[in-house]
C-alpha cells in the first residue's frame, strides 16, 4: 500500500469479510477497532483507542518471532499466521490473522492493519460434525442410525431431540426420542411419538413438501399448549419448550424422515440462524448416511432372498440328481451295450458337475450365513495330503500329469476340520492338473514349524496374469483364472481356510506356473483340538 488513503480503502474491505479489523501506527497503538474486534477480544473500541495491540490483544509468541514479522511488515510485506490470543476475561483463543503494511508517499510506514478470524468457532463446528459422524456410523441400519443421532444431539445441539423416519411416502414415524436429562426421558418420549404434539408451525406437511429447514426462535408456550390435544397438554406443560429446529433429511432427491431439535425453558437456551446453519450441516451428513443404509439394507434384503432361493433350489435338485447317479450306476451294472455305456458315462459326468454345482452353492449360502462350522480334530497333515492326492491320482495319469507329495515327511498334526481341508485341497489339485499341459508336474509340499503348517501346491500352468490376481477369490470369477467351473470353488477354499484363521494366498506369473499355499496356525481357532490325542 502506497498512501495513506488506502488505510480507509483496506479497511472497508476488510468490514465487508465480517471479522475483527484493527489498526495500528507503527509503534503498535491502535488507532482502529471495529465492531468484530469488540466481538472476538471483548474490549469496546473506547477502551483500546491509543493503547498498545500487545496489550489489549496478548499473542503468546516469542520476542524474537515478534520483531522477525515487524521487520516483514516494514519491508512491504504482508503475512498470515494463526495464534493463540487472549480475550478481555483471560480466556484464549486461536485467531487466524492477516497483516498488512500502509505506506505514505515517501515510502515510510503509517500504519499496519490487521483482520482477525476466531478459529475456535470452526473447530467447535468441526468437533461437533466429527461427532454426529461418528454417531452415524456406529451402525449401518437405518432405524439405528437415527436412535444414534438423537442421543448425540442432545449431548451438543439440544435438550431434547426426536428423529422421524418417512415410512410410505408421507407418514412420519418416531425412531429416536433423547432428552439431556435422563429423568424426563420418559416425558420426551410419551410428548415426541404423540400423534397431537406437533401442533405448532411448520406443519409436517409443509416441512416435507418445502424441504427446507425451519427455525422457531420462540415456540410461545401459552399458546402451544392451548393449542395441543388434552392428551399432550400435560407433557409440554412438563418439558416447556422453548425453540425448536425442524430440519427435513434429504438426499439425492428422496426425503427419508425429519430431525427436530429443541431447547427447554430449563437450560434458557434460544437457537439462532447460527445454529440452524450448523444444524443444518448436521442433517445433510445424517441424510447422507441415512440413503446409505437404506440402501444397505435394501442390499441385505435381495441376498437375503437370493440365499433362500438358492437353499431351497438347490436342496430340492439334489433328491433327483442322486436319482440319476444311482440309475447310471445300475445300468453299468446291467452290462449295457458299448454304445450305451458312453451314454451313461457322459450322464454321469453331467450329474456330476450339476452335484458339485448344488454343493458349492449350499457351501457359499453357509458362508454368507455365517453358518459354516468347523468339527475341529487333530489332523496329520502329510496323512491328509496323501488322501487327497489319491483321489486325483488316475485324474493325472489320464491327463499325463506327474503328481508328487513332498517335504517333511512327519509334520506335527494341527488342529482342523479334515473334511473342510479335504474340500480345500481337492478343489486346489483340480485346477493344478486341470490347467497344467501333459508331460508337466504338480507339486505338493508340506513344512511343519513349530507355529504353524503350510502347505503349497506348485503347477506348471500358464500362470495368471497380474491384473487378475485381486480378482482371484471373488465368486464366480473366472477370467483366464485358475477357476472351479462354477466360479465358486477359490471362493468357497479361501472362506474355509479364513474360518479356521489361516491364509490362503497365489504366487503367480504368466508363462512360470502358480502357486496356491495354505498356511494353518497351531494358534488358530482349532487350537484346543490339536492338543487332544488322534484316534
Amino acid at each position: 500500500m502506497q498512501h495513506p488513503s488506502q488505510l480507509d480503502t483496506a479497511v472497508r474491505y476488510l468490514e465487508a469479510l465480517g471479522g475483527a479489523v484493527i489498526a495500528t501506527d507503527p509503534l503498535g497503538r491502535i488507532i482502529y477497532w471495529n465492531p468484530g474486534a469488540e466481538r472476538q477480544f471483548g474490549w469496546v473500541q473506547a477502551e483500546v483507542m491509543g493503547h498498545s495491540i500487545l496489550e489489549v490483544t496478548p499473542s503468546f509468541v516469542s520476542a524474537d518471532r515478534g520483531a522477525e514479522l515487524f521487520d516483514r511488515l516494514r519491508r512491504g510485506e504482508s503475512w498470515t499466521g494463526d495464534f493463540e490470543c487472549q480475550r478481555r476475561d483471560g480466556t484464549r483463543f486461536v485467531a487466524r490473522v492477516t497483516d498488512s503494511p500502509v505506506f505514505d508517499d515517501a515510502g515510510e510506514l503509517v500504519a499496519v492493519v490487521g483482520f482477525s478470524v476466531d478459529l475456535s468457532a470452526e473447530q467447535d463446528t468441526l468437533r461437533t460434525l466429527a461427532g454426529a459422524a461418528q454417531a452415524l456410523a456406529a451402525s449401518p441400519e437405518f432405524d439405528a442410525a437415527l436412535h444414534n443421532l438423537a442421543r448425540w444431539a442432545v449431548t451438543t445441539l439440544a435438550d431434547a431431540c426426536a428423529t422421524y423416519a418417512l415410512d410410505g411416502g408421507s407418514q412420519l414415524r418416531a425412531v429416536g426420542v433423547a432428552h439431556s436429562d435422563p429423568k424426563m426421558q420418559p416425558l420426551a418420549e410419551g410428548l415426541f411419538t404423540a400423534r397431537g404434539w406437533w401442533c405448532i408451525e411448520p406443519s409436517s406437511e409443509t416441512l416435507l413438501e418445502g424441504g427446507e429447514p425451519v427455525l422457531v426462535e420462540e415456540l410461545g408456550m401459552d399458546d402451544i399448549v392451548e393449542a395441543s390435544e388434552s392428551s399432550t397438554r400435560l407433557l409440554l406443560e412438563a418439558l416447556r419448550p422453548r425453540s425448536a429446529m425442524f430440519l427435513p433429511l434429504h438426499d439425492r432427491g428422496e426425503t427419508l424422515g425429519v430431525l427436530v431439535l429443541v431447547t427447554t425453558e430449563r437450560s434458557g437456551r434460544r437457537y439462532t440462524e447460527a445454529d440452524l446453519a450448523l444444524a443444518r450441516e448436521v442433517a445433510d451428513r445424517a441424510a447422507q448416511t441415512l440413503h446409505n443404509a437404506k440402501l444397505y439394507h435394501q442390499a441385505n434384503e435381495a441376498i437375503s432372498a437370493r440365499n433362500e432361493m438358492v437353499a431351497v433350489v438347490s436342496h430340492d435338485l439334489r433328491s433327483p440328481l442322486h436319482t440319476i447317479l444311482t440309475s447310471c450306476e445300475l445300468l453299468d451294472m446291467a452290462s449295457a451295450p458299448p454304445r450305451a455305456s458312453i451314454g451313461v458315462a457322459a450322464i454321469r459326468r453331467a450329474a456330476q458337475r450339476i452335484d458339485r454345482l448344488v454343493r458349492d452353492l449350499l457351501d457359499l449360502e453357509r458362508i454368507d450365513s455365517g453358518m459354516l462350522s468347523l468339527r475341529c480334530t487333530p489332523v496329520d497333515p502329510r496323512a491328509l495330503l496323501l488322501e487327497a492326492t489319491a483321489l486325483f491320482a488316475t485324474i493325472a495319469a489320464e491327463r499325463d500329469v506327474e503328481l508328487d507329495l513332498v517335504g517333511d515327511e512327519n509334520p506335527e498334526t494341527v488342529g482342523a476340520d479334515h473334511d473342510r481341508l479335504l474340500q480345500v485341497f481337492s478343489n486346489l489339485l483340480d485346477n493344478a492338473i486341470k490347467f497344467t499341459p501333459p508331460g508337466g508336474r504338480v507339486t505338493v509340499n508340506v513344512r511343519g514349524t513349530p507355529e504353524a503348517v503350510s502347505i503349497a501346491i506348485v503347477d506348471q500352468g500358464p500362470g495368471i496374469a497380474p491384473e487378475a490376481l485381486p480378482h482371484l477369490f471373488e465368486r464366480f470369477w473366472h477370467g483366464d483364472a485358475q477357476a472351479s467351473a462354477s466360479g465358486l470353488g477359490l471362493t468357497i477354499a479361501n472362506a474355509i481356510v479364513r474360518a479356521h484363521e489361516g491364509t490362503l494366498e497365489v504366487q503367480s506369473m504368466p508363462g512360470r506356473g502358480s502357486t496356491f499355499e495354505v498356511t494353518l496356525f497351531r494358534t488358530g481357532c482349532c487350537a484346543e483340538a490339536e492338543q487332544r490325542p488322534t484316534a
